[in-house]
């Protein structure tokens, strides 16, 4: 299947499979942030994209990253 992305700011990322056999590519954000530890925020991406009928796109935490660091997406 192919998504197609459109830059909805000029500094976005589209975003890429990074490894051969990988299940899912990495989003990037636009926002230079701290998340204190125990608060939330919304990250931007910059990006728009189409997801085919019938399909659904999410975001999911890098096991070691919210291992290492108790990043969580909510």
């Amino acid at each position: 299947m192919k998504l197609k992305f459109k830059k909805i700011n000029p500094t976005a990322i589209i975003p890429k499979y990074q490894t051969p056999g990988a299940s899912g590519f990495d989003p990037h954000s636009i926002d230079n942030l701290e998340v204190p530890m125990g608060r939330t925020a919304v990250v931007g991406t910059g990006l728009a994209v189409q997801v085919p009928p019938g399909y659904e796109l999410q975001i999911r935490p890098r096991s070691g990253l919210s291992r290492d660091t108790g990043l969580m997406i909510k």
